[in-house]
This record gives C-alpha cells, structure tokens and sequence, in this order.
C-alpha cells in the first residue's frame, strides 16, 4: 500500500471516528431524556470507545504517513527527525492540538460514562473545529 493510500483511508477513519465521537456524545448529553441516558448511555458507549481509539491510532498514524509524504517515503515515516520537523510546519502545529484532544480523548475511557460523555462532547468539537484548519482551507486558493 502506498502512502498517499494510507493517508486517505487515515484521514477517512479519523474524520469518521471524530464525527461518530461528536455524534454519540451530543446525542446523549444534550437530546436524549434523562429517563433514557443511562439505558442508552450504555448501549452506545462501546461505540464510543471504539470512536475514541480509532481517533487515537489515526492521529498518530496520520502524521506518520505525512511525514514520509514530505520526506522520502516509507523510511521517513518512522524517522523521528523527520516527524518532528514536520511537526514544525503549519500542518503540524496543527496535528499536535489534534493529537492532544485525541490522547485527552483516550483518557476519558478511564473515568465513568455519565462523565465520558459530557468530556468526549467538548473534545470531539474541539477536534471538529481543528479539522477545520487541515486541508483546502489552509490553501490560499480555493475551499
């Protein structure tokens, strides 16, 4: 597999376990009745989990694959020389604020779910918001 094919399926699953983050979390915490969020608070919290380590892995694995797309390929993938000059640029100012709401994400799963929610909602906005700094819209042409 190539790296520009790891990159779109990283970015696709990331993108896809943040919104299936926010959507869980906002779901229960804000439109479900109370008599109702412990029931299916804890029908979907699996779900969330899951959303919350596929947040995680595609982060990190992202910001690998796009250090070997700027660098020299698969070598520079896992160099962390490389890793860490593309965490100077724009792009990585950014994939930092997205790993730390990722790994303060991954450490929501140690507290309790009634809690879980209402932290994952705030953090998964926040990741929603800082996607919004990635891609077309860092380019002066274009949306």
């Amino acid at each position: 597999m190539s790296l520009t094919v790891l990159f779109i399926l990283g970015r696709l699953f990331h993108f896809s376990a943040v919104i299936l983050m926010f959507g869980i979390s906002i779901f229960i915490v804000f439109l479900t009745p109370q008599q109702l969020k412990t029931a299916l608070g804890s029908r979907l919290n699996n779900g969330l989990n899951y959303a919350i380590i596929a947040n995680l892995l595609t982060a990190a694995i992202i910001v690998s694959v796009q250090s070997g797309l700027m660098g020299e390929g698969w070598v520079d993938a896992i160099d962390f020389a490389t890793i860490a000059a593309v965490l100077e640029t724009t792009f990585g100012k950014v994939w930092l604020w997205q790993l730390l709401f990722s790994v303060l994400s991954a450490l929501c799963l140690f507290i309790s779910p009634s809690l879980r929610f209402k932290l994952i909602a705030g953090l998964s906005a926040a990741l929603l918001i800082n996607l919004g700094f990635v891609g077309h819209v860092t380019i002066s042409t274009g949306l």
